[in-house]
């Protein structure tokens, strides 16, 4: 049991990886290397947890840790695809103002590393896609772990 009990503290990983790139939220939108590094982070992340399971690293369910190792794919990726929307339609990044406390016509907080431009205000539109892009992945990723143990992948 101790054994099997030491794996299971390597979940700390994407539960670290996803934590860090809500924390750098704007520094992904306003940073191509940033969210690429998280982009490729998180497929490693996806690549280790396939590989623990493949060599039963995990005694039980291995397509719960598989989803598991799996959340900041999910994130990532939601979050790049509703950029990419908001981008086509609007032509502009989208910013965050969700944990801000900024609302429509305020300027946006800049992120840890990188700023928005100085004309940009929040809008209808950033609203939405600060809604979207942690309600969307959520609902997925809980929906992928609740199929996973109900359903015993």
């Amino acid at each position: 049991m101790g054994a099997y009990m030491s794996i299971y503290w390597l979940c700390i990983i994407p539960g670290l990886l996803w934590f860090s790139a809500l924390l750098l939220q704007s520094d992904r939108l306003n940073s191509r290397i940033t969210a690429n590094l998280f982009l490729l982070g998180s497929v490693l992340c996806v690549a280790v947890g396939l590989l623990l399971v493949r060599f039963n690293a995990f005694p039980h369910n291995g397509g719960f840790f598989v989803v598991v190792f799996a959340v900041p794919l999910i994130f990532t990726g939601i979050f790049e695809v509703l950029r990419l929307i908001y981008r086509a339609i609007r032509h502009e990044n989208p910013c965050i103002n969700v944990r801000s406390g900024r609302w429509i016509g305020d300027p946006p907080v800049d992120g840890f590393y990188t700023t928005y431009p100085p004309e940009k205000v929040i809008t209808w539109a950033d609203v939405l896609f600060g809604i979207s892009q942690m309600m969307v992945p959520t609902v997925v990723a809980m929906v992928l772990i609740i199929c996973a143990l109900a359903m015993k992948w």
